[in-house]
């Protein structure tokens, strides 16, 4: 019986190993991103994403023109797979925890930096290896048309 047992642990352990490294990686959309060429400026405002560390990724919002420009909370991710950017699916647990996860609420004075620090682990996101882009809309203060800008970052 101990000979039985023992065979048993040998043939299901390397399974098990198996099934506890497997990287995790991002739940990804079916259809590719309707935006696939996107800027990372408009207008005098730039949006420029620093290299992420861990689970942060600290964005930046730069407006060097002479017009105020509206925005809100709302991001998305997109991966890189092959020559085509995918969206990243948000947990619906993201638009719960955070009511305000919308694309509007926020001002950016001309001459003014905004500094967002987004945590991956709030939003349930992980990241593997891969090019990826956060993608983040922007309107005139006054008006309701939108454009979004975006910019590349890397993990390794």
């Amino acid at each position: 019986m101990k000979k039985y047992s023992l065979l048993m642990m040998m043939l299901f352990i390397p399974f098990i190993l198996t099934a506890c490294i497997t990287p995790i990686t991002p739940d990804l959309l079916d259809e590719p991103s309707p935006r696939q060429d996107l800027p990372g400026s408009k207008n005098d405002l730039y949006m420029t994403v620093g290299q992420p560390e861990e689970t942060i990724i600290e964005l930046n919002i730069i407006n060097s023109g002479h017009s105020l420009f509206g925005y809100g909370e709302f991001f998305y991710i997109e991966k890189k797979v092959g020559s085509e950017w995918y969206m990243l699916a948000f947990d619906d647990m993201a638009f719960s925890d955070f009511s305000e996860f919308d694309n509007y609420g926020k001002v950016i004075s001309p001459g003014e930096i905004d500094e967002i620090i987004i945590d991956l682990e709030e939003y349930h996101l992980t990241l593997n290896s891969g090019v990826y882009r956060v993608v983040k809309a922007f309107r005139y203060h006054d008006e309701e048309n939108v454009f979004w800008l975006t910019d590349e970052f890397k993990v390794i």
